[in-house]
Formats: structure tokens, C-alpha cells, sequence
């Protein structure tokens, strides 16, 4: 059985998620995201403590396509350093599991 991996990416707000989001799935690099708006970070940029308000992206995925995704999200992430973060999906119901297996590439 294929491994499979939710990937976390933080990015600067919900249109520019929505974006990432919709260039990803036409790439077929996942089957679902989810978007949860509202985020407040709080972290050290450039010697500085820095806050901003942030829109968290949660994929599910194959692990044997996460290089893909990455370097995608890398190219065309609005930030210099993006928050990518794996997390292995140890189950999941049958049906889902289908639909996932189902829309990716």
C-alpha cells in the first residue's frame, strides 16, 4: 500500500491559498485541501520577533509525490522560507481512502 501524508503549508492569506490551492490540484500533487483562515504566527524574521495573520493549508497526499509538491509549492509560494510540514496519515475510513486513491495522479 502507497504511503500516505498530510502536508501543512502556512501562507500569507486566504486568496493568494485559494490560488496555491487550485494550481496544485490541477496538477493532480493532491486529492483535497482544506484551508483554515485566521492563523496568528508569531516568530523570528530577520533578528526580529514578527507576527502576521496567516491562512494554513492542510493536503492530503502520497508520499511518493511530495518532492513534486514541494518543489511546486517552493516556486510558487509568496514567500522567500514557506512552513512545509509532513505528518504521516496512519488511517482513514474506507470510503475516503477510495476517493483519495480516486483524484490523484
Amino acid at each position: 500500500m502507497t504511503n500516505y501524508i498530510q502536508v501543512f503549508v502556512s501562507i500569507d492569506n486566504k486568496d493568494n491559498a485559494k490560488i496555491l490551492a487550485k494550481k496544485i490540484l490541477e496538477n493532480k500533487l493532491w486529492a483535497c485541501v482544506q484551508l483554515i483562515d485566521g492563523i496568528n504566527s508569531f516568530y523570528w524574521w530577520k533578528s526580529n520577533i514578527d507576527e502576521s495573520n496567516e491562512t494554513l493549508l492542510l493536503i492530503k497526499t502520497k508520499s511518493d509525490l511530495y518532492d513534486n509538491l514541494e518543489k511546486f509549492i517552493k516556486e510558487n509560494h509568496s514567500y522567500d522560507i514557506p512552513e512545509i510540514i509532513i505528518m504521516p496519515i496512519v488511517g482513514w475510513n474506507k470510503d475516503y481512502f477510495g476517493w483519495i486513491e480516486e483524484n490523484l495522479g
